[in-house]
């Protein structure tokens, strides 16, 4: 599921479907995401970068909860 999301994140010539492989990734939360969230965050698209962000945040909350602060 994660890996055709980054393709279309990293690769798709369409800003819509950038964004919407973004907040997919958002919602799917797993971790192996983030390299490729962040580097979306440097999209010409400021909605890619805005929603790049924001499933960066999603995803970092739901860490926070399955992985207890010391």
């Amino acid at each position: 599921v994660v890996e055709p999301l980054i393709h279309a994140l990293l690769d798709d010539a369409e800003a819509l479907v950038r964004h919407e492989a973004a907040e997919a990734l958002g919602d799917v939360g797993l971790p192996s995401a983030l390299p490729a969230l962040n580097h979306a965050i440097h999209d010409p698209s400021p909605v890619v970068r805005e929603t790049a962000a924001l499933a960066i945040s999603q995803i970092n909350k739901e860490l926070e909860n399955v992985i207890p602060p010391p």
